[in-house]
Protein backbone atom coordinates (compact mmCIF):
# COMPACT_ATOMS: atom_id res chain seq x y z
CA UNK A 1 0.00 0.00 0.00
CA UNK A 2 1.42 3.37 -1.04
CA UNK A 3 0.47 5.98 1.60
CA UNK A 4 -1.40 9.17 0.68
CA UNK A 5 1.56 11.22 1.89
CA UNK A 6 3.53 10.19 -1.22
CA UNK A 7 3.47 12.73 -4.07
CA UNK A 8 5.92 11.19 -6.53
CA UNK A 9 7.43 7.84 -7.48
CA UNK A 10 11.02 8.04 -8.64
CA UNK A 11 12.86 6.40 -11.52
CA UNK A 12 13.31 2.64 -11.00
CA UNK A 13 11.50 2.88 -7.62
CA UNK A 14 10.06 -0.66 -7.80
CA UNK A 15 12.41 -2.04 -10.43
CA UNK A 16 12.58 -5.86 -10.49
CA UNK A 17 10.23 -6.32 -7.50
CA UNK A 18 9.42 -9.86 -8.55
CA UNK A 19 7.01 -10.45 -5.65
CA UNK A 20 4.80 -7.45 -6.49
CA UNK A 21 1.46 -8.72 -7.88
CA UNK A 22 -0.69 -5.59 -7.73
CA UNK A 23 -0.27 -1.87 -7.17
CA UNK A 24 -2.67 1.01 -6.56
CA UNK A 25 -1.17 4.48 -6.78
CA UNK A 26 -3.17 7.03 -4.76
CA UNK A 27 -4.44 10.32 -6.15
CA UNK A 28 -1.85 12.17 -4.04
CA UNK A 29 0.86 11.05 -6.49
CA UNK A 30 1.41 13.56 -9.32
CA UNK A 31 4.37 12.01 -11.14
CA UNK A 32 5.69 8.53 -11.89
CA UNK A 33 9.32 8.19 -12.93
CA UNK A 34 10.82 6.29 -15.83
CA UNK A 35 11.15 2.53 -15.45
CA UNK A 36 9.34 2.85 -12.09
CA UNK A 37 7.97 -0.72 -12.33
CA UNK A 38 10.60 -2.11 -14.68
CA UNK A 39 10.70 -5.91 -14.81
CA UNK A 40 8.02 -6.47 -12.15
CA UNK A 41 7.42 -9.87 -13.68
CA UNK A 42 4.59 -10.95 -11.33
CA UNK A 43 2.60 -7.72 -11.56
CA UNK A 44 -0.89 -8.54 -12.87
CA UNK A 45 -2.84 -5.39 -11.95
CA UNK A 46 -1.86 -1.71 -11.87
CA UNK A 47 -4.04 1.31 -11.03
CA UNK A 48 -2.46 4.72 -11.57
CA UNK A 49 -4.26 7.44 -9.61
CA UNK A 50 -6.13 10.33 -11.20
CA UNK A 51 -3.75 12.84 -9.60
CA UNK A 52 -0.91 11.74 -11.89
CA UNK A 53 0.00 14.42 -14.45
CA UNK A 54 3.18 12.89 -15.90
CA UNK A 55 4.47 9.36 -16.46
CA UNK A 56 8.11 8.57 -17.22
CA UNK A 57 9.24 6.57 -20.20
CA UNK A 58 8.98 2.77 -20.02
CA UNK A 59 7.32 2.94 -16.59
CA UNK A 60 5.93 -0.61 -16.99
CA UNK A 61 8.58 -2.16 -19.20
CA UNK A 62 8.86 -5.98 -18.99
CA UNK A 63 5.78 -6.38 -16.79
CA UNK A 64 5.09 -9.59 -18.65
CA UNK A 65 2.19 -10.83 -16.45
CA UNK A 66 0.09 -7.66 -16.53
CA UNK A 67 -3.57 -8.37 -17.35
CA UNK A 68 -5.33 -5.11 -16.48
CA UNK A 69 -4.40 -1.49 -16.00
CA UNK A 70 -6.18 1.73 -15.04
CA UNK A 71 -4.56 4.98 -16.21
CA UNK A 72 -5.48 8.66 -15.80
CA UNK A 73 -4.74 9.43 -19.48
CA UNK A 74 -2.96 7.93 -22.49
CA UNK A 75 0.71 8.75 -23.05
CA UNK A 76 3.24 10.70 -21.01
CA UNK A 77 0.94 13.52 -19.89
CA UNK A 78 -2.54 14.93 -20.44
CA UNK A 79 -3.13 16.58 -23.82
CA UNK A 80 -5.87 18.86 -25.05
CA UNK A 81 -8.20 17.88 -27.86
CA UNK A 82 -6.51 20.43 -30.14
CA UNK A 83 -3.06 18.84 -29.77
CA UNK A 84 -1.84 16.64 -32.60
CA UNK A 85 1.01 15.10 -30.64
CA UNK A 86 0.54 12.45 -28.00
CA UNK A 87 2.66 9.47 -27.07
CA UNK A 88 0.43 6.42 -27.62
CA UNK A 89 -0.46 3.72 -25.12
CA UNK A 90 2.70 1.74 -25.83
CA UNK A 91 4.85 4.51 -24.37
CA UNK A 92 4.30 2.99 -20.92
CA UNK A 93 5.87 -0.32 -21.93
CA UNK A 94 9.04 0.54 -23.80
CA UNK A 95 10.84 -0.46 -26.96
CA UNK A 96 12.88 -3.44 -25.74
CA UNK A 97 11.87 -6.94 -26.81
CA UNK A 98 11.24 -9.50 -24.06
CA UNK A 99 9.56 -12.87 -23.59
CA UNK A 100 5.84 -12.26 -23.10
CA UNK A 101 5.79 -8.95 -24.97
CA UNK A 102 3.98 -8.35 -28.27
CA UNK A 103 5.63 -6.02 -30.80
CA UNK A 104 3.20 -3.19 -31.51
CA UNK A 105 4.04 -0.46 -34.02
CA UNK A 106 2.18 2.73 -33.16
CA UNK A 107 1.84 6.03 -35.02
CA UNK A 108 1.79 9.03 -32.74
CA UNK A 109 2.24 12.40 -34.45
CA UNK A 110 -1.12 13.41 -35.89
CA UNK A 111 -3.36 11.97 -38.55
CA UNK A 112 -1.05 12.71 -41.49
CA UNK A 113 2.23 11.67 -39.87
CA UNK A 114 4.32 8.63 -40.73
CA UNK A 115 6.29 8.81 -37.49
CA UNK A 116 6.10 5.54 -35.60
CA UNK A 117 7.73 3.50 -32.85
CA UNK A 118 7.59 -0.21 -32.08
CA UNK A 119 6.68 -0.86 -28.45
CA UNK A 120 6.44 -4.19 -26.64
CA UNK A 121 3.13 -4.50 -24.78
CA UNK A 122 2.50 -7.48 -22.46
CA UNK A 123 0.69 -10.20 -24.40
CA UNK A 124 -1.37 -10.91 -21.28
CA UNK A 125 -2.80 -7.37 -21.12
CA UNK A 126 -6.48 -7.52 -22.09
CA UNK A 127 -8.29 -4.81 -20.12
CA UNK A 128 -7.57 -1.07 -19.97
CA UNK A 129 -9.48 1.69 -18.19
CA UNK A 130 -8.78 5.32 -19.10
CA UNK A 131 -10.18 7.77 -16.58
CA UNK A 132 -9.48 11.12 -18.24
CA UNK A 133 -7.84 13.23 -20.89
CA UNK A 134 -8.34 13.14 -24.65
CA UNK A 135 -7.87 10.05 -26.80
CA UNK A 136 -6.12 11.50 -29.82
CA UNK A 137 -5.29 9.93 -33.17
CA UNK A 138 -3.48 6.60 -32.72
CA UNK A 139 -3.94 6.44 -28.94
CA UNK A 140 -4.34 2.63 -29.05
CA UNK A 141 -3.22 2.07 -32.65
CA UNK A 142 -2.45 -1.58 -33.41
CA UNK A 143 -3.03 -2.85 -29.84
CA UNK A 144 -4.24 -6.18 -31.20
CA UNK A 145 -4.32 -8.08 -27.88
CA UNK A 146 -6.67 -5.75 -25.98
CA UNK A 147 -10.22 -7.05 -25.62
CA UNK A 148 -11.92 -4.40 -23.45
CA UNK A 149 -11.40 -0.66 -23.02
CA UNK A 150 -13.38 1.30 -20.44
CA UNK A 151 -13.81 5.07 -20.83
CA UNK A 152 -14.05 6.96 -17.53
CA UNK A 153 -16.21 9.96 -16.75
CA UNK A 154 -13.44 12.52 -17.31
CA UNK A 155 -12.46 11.49 -20.85
CA UNK A 156 -13.31 14.63 -22.83
CA UNK A 157 -12.82 13.71 -26.48
CA UNK A 158 -12.16 10.62 -28.60
CA UNK A 159 -10.65 10.76 -32.07
CA UNK A 160 -12.31 8.32 -34.48
CA UNK A 161 -8.88 6.84 -35.25
CA UNK A 162 -7.97 6.23 -31.59
CA UNK A 163 -8.67 2.47 -31.91
CA UNK A 164 -7.44 1.82 -35.45
CA UNK A 165 -6.24 -1.78 -35.98
CA UNK A 166 -7.30 -2.92 -32.51
CA UNK A 167 -8.35 -6.17 -34.13
CA UNK A 168 -8.90 -8.09 -30.88
CA UNK A 169 -11.00 -5.39 -29.25
CA UNK A 170 -14.41 -6.85 -28.41
CA UNK A 171 -16.09 -3.99 -26.56
CA UNK A 172 -15.77 -0.45 -25.29
CA UNK A 173 -17.57 0.45 -22.07
CA UNK A 174 -18.29 4.02 -20.94
CA UNK A 175 -18.92 5.30 -17.43
CA UNK A 176 -22.57 6.33 -17.08
CA UNK A 177 -21.60 9.81 -15.88
CA UNK A 178 -19.38 10.66 -18.85
CA UNK A 179 -20.96 13.82 -20.35
CA UNK A 180 -19.88 13.20 -23.95
CA UNK A 181 -20.04 9.45 -24.67
CA UNK A 182 -22.01 6.31 -23.90
CA UNK A 183 -21.95 2.64 -24.83
CA UNK A 184 -24.43 -0.13 -25.47
CA UNK A 185 -23.60 -3.78 -26.16
CA UNK A 186 -19.93 -2.78 -26.32
CA UNK A 187 -20.48 -0.17 -29.06
CA UNK A 188 -19.19 3.38 -28.51
CA UNK A 189 -21.61 6.25 -29.24
CA UNK A 190 -21.71 9.97 -28.69
CA UNK A 191 -23.86 10.91 -25.70
CA UNK A 192 -27.04 11.41 -27.71
CA UNK A 193 -26.49 8.12 -29.60
CA UNK A 194 -26.75 9.94 -32.91
CA UNK A 195 -23.32 8.69 -34.02
CA UNK A 196 -21.50 5.37 -33.77
CA UNK A 197 -17.85 6.13 -33.07
CA UNK A 198 -16.60 2.54 -32.82
CA UNK A 199 -18.09 -0.94 -33.13
CA UNK A 200 -16.36 -4.35 -32.90
CA UNK A 201 -15.43 -5.91 -36.22
CA UNK A 202 -17.60 -8.97 -35.57
CA UNK A 203 -20.69 -7.00 -34.54
CA UNK A 204 -23.82 -8.02 -36.38
CA UNK A 205 -26.43 -5.32 -36.87
CA UNK A 206 -30.05 -6.30 -36.50
CA UNK A 207 -32.75 -4.67 -38.59
CA UNK A 208 -36.42 -4.26 -37.73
Amino acid sequence: MIPDSVTSIGDYAFSSCSSLTGVTIPDSVTSIGGWAFYNCSSLTRATLGNGVTSIGIHALEKCSALTQITIPFVGASKKTASDTYQHPFGYLFGTTSYTGGTATTQYFLGATSTTNTTYYIPTTLKTVTVNGGNLLYGAFYNCTKLTTITIGKDVLSINKAAFTRCTGLERIEVSGDNPNYCSENGILYNKGKTEIIWAPANHKLSYR
